[in-house]
């Protein structure tokens, strides 16, 4: 007697109510989702492909010819709960999942193309952070490798800029407390990835990117303890607090230990900057410096000035900060005429055979043709050379200096119509 064949078995109406596990046809449609996303960055972000399936009530299971159960023909489409429908599903030979759509059976692929598009909010509505993060993780669920290698060197320097930012921030190495586990930061992590990466980024870095340096003991380290470094910067900001700058720069307070300039602001006469940033702190009751507590705003910040004069007049200087347009302006003006006469300087030591001489070597022989301590002026004198830079003196004698402005000093920053 011949063995009789299994036949498939008979499909039945059953009252479905919740996600069976082990459908077989669920898990080829996500599968197919997946495979859709990842196809492009633009369809990864629309959320409106991240829908669930739910067999409906009047369901019938699929089975194989030998009566495995495989799924059901029809399920309830829920889109984050705010589209609901109906659609029939079927499984062909080859295992491939078709949905009825538009009176044919369509593949998965083909019907996610008709779905209402709802974009990620985290990409939207996020910020910059979050939509790298987004994309990051998109690189990363469809294993694809970014050819960044591949691209000319000028891409390239576009991708280093947008990774880095508008500014680096070096940290002290002794900042955090002792015993902290260091964490490398995100900004590090481009170039840890091979040696040209390594080389491009520190290229574009002391290149475009400014340095900000918000304390004087960072500012040390960079120019003092790391000499090759240094010779590489081309852009820095300086944001230090009132005292650090006097401390930095040297300042001849009277009847208090004077502070004496430091190696860091004679090496930052020497560098090779094409752009410096000064920025002036807010004012402040306690600044950790008895001399400039609650002091007048706008003479400390001429004592900045002028103490920072010798060391960065040969430089690009921008004045930012809590500092009134008066003396932006002034500031500006006398280093464009101090640079004139560095040029003549120079031109005039090449014109008799000498090499090309640094700031450090004007400041030292510059002499002073009239004396204008007349008036309630007077020049200060440093142990590098004399300053052409008048303070008034009730500026030095009083300490802290007292406020005579029209308007009180209050940490507001001063704009154009001060």
């Amino acid at each position: 007697m011949a063995k009789k064949q299994r036949q498939p078995a008979a499909v039945q109406y059953l009252p479905v109510r919740a996600k069976p596990r082990g459908d077989q046809l669920i898990a080829k449609v996500e599968q197919a989702i997946r495979a859709y996303r990842a196809a492009s960055f633009a369809n990864y972000i629309n959320i409106g492909l991240t829908f669930s399936l739910v067999p409906t009530g009047d369901a019938r299971e699929i089975l194989d010819s030998y009566g495995k159960w495989l799924g059901y023909d029809k399920y309830t489409l829920d889109v984050w709960g705010e589209d609901q429908f109906d659609v029939r599903m079927s499984l062909w030979h080859n295992g491939e999942v078709r949905i009825w759509h538009r009176r044919q059976w369509v593949a998965v692929t083909d019907y996610l193309r008709y779905l209402k598009v709802k974009i990620d909010p985290s990409y939207s509505d996020g910020t910059p952070e979050m939509r790298s993060k987004v994309q990051a993780r998109w690189w990363k669920e469809n294993s694809k490798i970014f050819p960044l290698l591949e691209l000319p060197r000028e891409l390239r320097d576009l991708v280093y800029g947008f990774y880095f930012g508008h500014s680096i921030e070096p940290r002290y190495a002794h900042e955090a407390r002792p015993g902290a586990i260091a964490k490398a930061s995100c900004s590090a992590t481009l170039m840890r990835l091979n040696r040209q990466t390594l080389q491009e980024c520190r290229e574009l870095l002391n290149r475009q990117t400014p340095f900000l340096i918000k304390h004087r003991k960072t500012l040390r380290s960079l120019l003092v303890e790391y000499p090759d470094q240094r010779h590489h910067v081309r852009r820095l900001e300086l944001a230090l607090s009132h005292s650090d700058f006097l401390k930095l720069f040297g300042f001849p307070f009277e009847d208090n230990v004077p502070y004496e300039a430091q190696s860091a602001a004679k090496v930052l006469a020497e560098m090779p900057l094409k752009h410096l940033v000064i920025r002036i702190a807010a004012p402040s009751l306690i600044t950790g410096c008895p001399p400039l507590d609650g002091g007048c705003q706008r003479v400390i910040t001429r004592w900045i000035l002028s103490a920072a004069w010798p060391y960065v007049g040969c430089h690009p200087v921008e004045i930012q900060g809590y500092v009134t347009k008066q003396q932006k302006d002034d500031f500006a003006k006398v280093c464009i005429d101090e640079q004139k006469n560095f040029e003549m300087w120079n031109g005039q030591r090449s014109a008799v055979g000498y090499v090309e001489g640094t700031w450090a070597e004007y400041n030292q022989s510059f002499e002073p043709l009239d004396d204008q301590e007349d008036g309630g002026v007077r020049l200060i004198e440093r142990p590098e050379g004399k300053l052409r830079h008048l303070i008034p003196e009730s500026d030095v004698l009083e300490l802290p200096p007292r406020c005579n402005c029209e308007q009180p000093c209050f940490p507001v920053e001063d704009t154009d119509e001060d």
